[in-house]
């Protein structure tokens, strides 16, 4: 790549740039733009700066023919050594003519024109593209729905605006405000919804309520259903708690009641109506539990639970039956228990309030017995000088399969508790068997400290099913735990 000779022009002004540089050569174009061209010159001294220009004379008839063309100066790399290379300039730098439309652009024209929008300027039909609108004031057409607007060019005030007539039609105010403590009503399909007052008829389903209202009446406030039956009913995937509480007076006086009654069946014939109180099941886990407690009274005795069947009426009429039923286990799960509380005596005067203790718990069960050991029944806790005393009614069941053995009994028992000392008895009374095949099965009671048991003992050798279900009448002041 032969540079047969290179002049720089100096510049008009010391140290402005860019500068002229002239270069007489014998390569063609294609080495002329080679990345380094014009590193051999500078390690022969010459300087260069980025985008100094240079007017390139070539001498290579035979590839390009003489001419002479412009080139620009390039420096590239980010530290020594770096590269001088020369790039073509394109075009001829020269404008010739502006030309436009009248009252759109104008310009000042000379070698530095200012450039701006004409005072004329009219505006023109459409906007493709339109940013924010900082300030203004519209005078336009109305803006349709379609167009994120209201397609309405005017409103009333305060009134509550509802959909046009079709997807798109402009939005409407419904006519007037309303009178205060009316309400929204639809009209159905096809018509604007109106105030109206407030209706008084019956309320046919109730959605969620989460919190209040107080059904409140100044003589009494009642929930009638007509039809076969009234529920209410809390808890949905999580447990609810339904409470239905009477009134508490201020300072004195009787509490509020609470009377929930079925209806009366027909004057002819017909049952009357069932009172059915249930706490709620259970999917995975223990169902709820079911409780009625009357007012308590700080100066008297405190509210009572009635538990009644309704009456018979007419003649010979069947009295009504009282069911009271422990909720279903499920599988191997032990079955639900009756308990029966009382309160516990308290010897000493004052105002302090009895303790409830099991009184009778029926349906108690123990499962998976083993022959000849003793199984727990009901566990009592006794304080220094406490008793506890009762009955125990049992029955139980031994099976293999192939034989079969029933044996029901009865035991009373006593505890005492002194100076840590644990001391009781046990006494069988009536009992009676029946098994299949000769075998034998024996029922004995016991006690180990403050525990009552019981061991069976059967001839059958594999027992599938070896358990006892029990009911315990307890008459002492102190609390029990049944297995």
């Amino acid at each position: 790549m032969p540079i047969l000779n290179i002049t720089t022009d100096s510049p008009g002004l010391v140290g402005v740039n860019p500068k002229i540089i002239y270069i007489e050569t014998s390569d063609d174009n294609a080495a002329i733009t080679t990345a380094g061209y014009l590193n051999k010159a500078v390690s022969q001294g010459n300087t260069f700066s980025n985008q100094d220009l240079a007017l390139v004379y070539g001498t290579d008839v035979v590839n390009s023919g003489p001419g002479a063309n412009w080139y620009q100066v390039e420096i590239t790399g980010d530290a020594q050594p770096y590269t001088y290379s020369l790039a073509p300039i394109t075009g001829s730098g020269t404008v010739d003519s502006v030309s436009g439309t009248a009252n759109r652009i104008t310009s000042t024209g000379g070698a530095n024109p200012v450039i701006d929008i004409s005072a004329a300027y009219v505006g023109q039909t459409s906007l493709t593209t339109l940013g924010t609108i900082a300030t203004g004031t519209w005078h336009g057409s109305t803006i349709d729905i379609a167009d994120g607007g209201t397609g309405a060019t005017s409103l009333t005030p305060y009134a509550v605006l509802c959909g046009g007539t079709t997807s798109t039609g402009p939005v409407q105010p419904i006519a007037g405000v309303g009178t205060s403590g009316f309400v929204l009503t639809s009209n159905g399909a096809g018509a604007l919804p109106t105030f109206q007052a407030g209706g008084s008829g019956t309320i046919t389903t109730v959605g969620d309520v989460t919190s209040g209202p107080a059904f409140d009446g100044t003589a009494g406030t009642t929930l009638t259903s007509t039809d076969a039956g009234l529920t209410l009913q809390v808890g949905g995937t999580a447990a609810g708690l339904l409470l239905i509480q009477g009134g508490t007076p201020a300072a004195v006086g009787a509490g509020g009641a609470i009377d929930i009654f079925a209806g009366d069946g027909g004057s002819s014939s017909g049952n009357g109506g069932q009172i059915t109180l249930l706490a709620g099941s259970a999917t995975s886990g223990v169902g709820g539990e079911l409780s009625m407690q009357a007012g308590n009274s700080s100066a008297g005795v405190g509210g009572v639970v009635f538990l009644e069947a309704g009456a018979s009426t007419g003649t010979n009429q069947a009295g009504a039956a009282l069911n009271l039923w422990g909720g279903a286990g499920t599988g191997t799960g032990a079955p639900g228990q009756i308990i029966i509380k009382g309160d516990a005596t308290n010897v000493a005067s004052g105002t302090s309030p009895h303790s409830l203790v099991n009184r009778l718990v029926i349906n108690g069960s123990v499962t998976g017995m083993t022959s000849g050991s003793a199984s727990t029944l009901a566990t009592f806790t006794l304080a220094n000088g406490t008793t506890a005393g009762g009955t125990v009614f049992y029955t139980v069941e031994c099976t293999d399969g192939t034989n079969y053995q029933m044996y029901s009994g009865q035991f009373a028992f006593a505890l005492m508790e002194l100076s840590s000392s644990f001391t009781g008895t046990t006494a069988d009374g009536t009992n009676t068997f029946i098994g299949s095949g000769g075998t034998t099965l024996t029922v004995a009671s016991g006690r180990t400290n403050n525990t009552i048991t019981l061991t069976a003992t059967t001839s059958i050798a594999t027992p599938t099913v070896f358990k006892t279900t029990f009911s315990i009448f307890s008459h002492g002041q102190t609390a029990l735990t049944v297995a």
